[in-house]
């Protein structure tokens, strides 16, 4: 009777380790899904920078480009002006070197 026990005693012993075994499992399996899930989820969050990034490059190259249009009008602005400066004074000095003009 005593063998008899203790081999019953070992079979619901490895009986319990089964249950325990597909419960590591289990348990192994959830591990992996929520390690996919995340890496799914990180690697959508990194899209989604990287989405924003090149937003912001755009944008930040769109406004570069306005500055840089804006600094070439306000430079032919500048020299138009300029020329227009340069031109009114070489004509006034025309008009003060002709005979009969007040010079001053």
């Amino acid at each position: 009777m005593g063998n008899h026990h203790l081999s019953e005693l070992c079979l619901r012993h490895i009986a319990l380790m089964e249950i325990k075994l597909i419960d590591i499992q289990t348990n192994t399996n959830k591990c992996e899904n929520a390690a996919m899930t995340t890496s799914l989820a990180m690697a959508d969050l990194m899209n989604k920078i990287d989405a924003i990034g090149g937003h912001l490059i755009q944008d930040l190259t769109d406004v570069i480009g306005v500055l840089l249009l804006a600094l070439l009008a306000a430079m032919v602005l500048n020299i138009g002006l300029g020329y227009q400066v340069w031109k009114k004074g070489s004509s006034v000095k025309k008009h003060a070197a002709l005979p009969g003009a007040i010079s001053e």
